[in-house]
């Protein structure tokens, strides 16, 4: 699917697509077509032309980095609001660095250390990326994720980061966040 695919699909034109796509911090007259397009671009498995891009920027060689993000906390249709802005500023960062983000799967399940002990884990997290292992550099986990399903993704990925409140006892890299006031997010305004 390419960026007319997309706008047709969202009923936008293909430059607003084209702006979303290419720039995080463009502000779209309606957040929820952003959110269509970004919804529609991964669901479709889209991918900007990199060779049209770094001709558009005056680059020769460069690698593409693909990563895929795990969120643990809450599922597709209920939405923690601070893992919410997390993911946003992780997909912002993404792009920034003229990386790719091929993925998003929503499985809170691997937050849960009981419901977790019921399930065949591996079957579980096998199936969650399986495809997308061969040519991702790195999985990206928001919110807590079983220690057992953090090993079998540490074999899985070349690079495997953690964000999240609670450490993961350094089974894997992680930024870890204390609970409390941040000068970059302040609480009253």
């Amino acid at each position: 699917m390419g960026i007319r695919d997309i706008a047709k699909a969202a009923g936008v034109s293909t430059s607003t697509v084209s702006r979303v796509l290419n720039d995080p911090d463009y502000k779209c007259s309606d957040p929820k077509r952003r959110d269509l397009i970004w919804r529609l671009a991964m669901e479709q498995g889209y991918t900007p032309n990199e060779a049209a891009r770094n001709l558009k920027l005056g680059k020769r060689d460069s690698h593409i980095h693909y990563f895929s993000v795990l969120m643990s906390r809450a599922d597709a249709e209920q939405t923690d609001p601070f893992f919410a802005e997390l993911l946003r500023v992780v997909e912002s960062e993404i792009h920034n660095h003229n990386c790719i983000l091929s993925r998003i799967v929503y499985k809170p399940i691997l937050s849960d250390d009981k419901k977790c002990a019921g399930e065949n884990l591996k079957k579980l997290t096998a199936g969650i990326f399986a495809e997308e292992t061969d040519h991702s550099d790195g999985l990206i986990i928001l919110g807590k994720c079983n220690a057992s399903a953090l090993r079998y993704f540490t074999s899985m990925y070349r690079g495997v980061v953690s964000i999240n409140r609670n450490s993961t006892n350094y089974e894997v890299d992680e930024v870890t966040c204390d609970g409390k006031r941040s000068p970059l997010w302040p609480l009253s305004i």
